[in-house]
């Protein structure tokens, strides 16, 4: 029955519909895509954020600053972490332990050390400032896109590299950066690189969609690409 009204034909909707599902099938996976690039992004900003916060906090309030890093811990590990000296240098932590009475954990004096059983005087200093990229404490998205940090690299662009799976880095106070060599703190070579990658799902094949961040020695951080 037609009372004069305008309408839609079954045929035109079932049109529609069709137009719908087709659009959906290419637009859902071109979205899904630049989401996990987005987060490939974000991912590769924390690690460059980390040492601005790091290099800032040691020239503003003349200390030494100390930076954890494990390329990629399966455990609870953060990728990046930092703890400010308790003393000012970047042996701060292993001098204080030296001179307490009694000595606390002894892997307090360790470089590798979380901080995390320090002087209640001093856990202010502790964790300034993590980020899990990969590991049991990634953010729902990174597990779920499988980013990670595939290389970290000492050196400096056009030149040789060599490959670290964990470090532990000071900024002093002018800037500079140390690294721990397990008998003392030496000079870092040129500078650090990071390079970022996403799986397909968290244990898939890496695409090879880097992303660099480059933190040259004395200097300010930047994404090469």
């Amino acid at each position: 029955m037609n009372d004069g009204r305008p309408g839609f034909s079954l045929v035109e909707m079932m049109f529609v519909i069709v137009i719908i599902m087709v659009v959906a099938t290419v637009a859902v996976p071109t979205f899904m895509g630049t989401t996990h690039t987005d987060r490939l992004v974000q991912a590769t900003g924390e690690v460059q954020q980390v040492f601005e916060k790091a290099r800032a906090r040691a020239l503003l309030k003349n200390t030494a600053v100390r930076i954890r890093i494990d390329r990629n811990p399966t455990d609870a590990t953060a990728n990046l972490r930092i703890d400010e000296s308790p003393d000012g240098t970047c042996s701060g932590f292993q001098r204080i332990a030296a001179r307490m009475m009694p000595p606390p954990d002894v892997a307090e004096a360790d470089p590798y050390a979380a901080c995390g059983t320090w002087l209640a005087t001093e856990q202010h200093r502790c964790g300034l400032a993590e980020v899990h990229i990969s590991g049991t404490l990634a953010a729902g998205g990174y597990r779920q896109t499988g980013v990670t940090i595939l290389n970290l690299d000492e050196g400096a662009p056009g030149g040789a590299w060599t490959a670290h799976e964990s470090l532990v880095v000071c900024v002093n106070r002018r800037g500079r950066m140390l690294r721990w060599s397990g008998a003392g703190w030496i000079p870092v070579n040129g500078g650090l690189r990071f390079r970022l990658d996403r799986r397909e799902g968290p244990s898939g094949s890496f695409l090879g969609l880097l992303k660099e961040v480059y933190v040259p020695q004395g200097g300010v951080p930047g994404v090469l690409r």
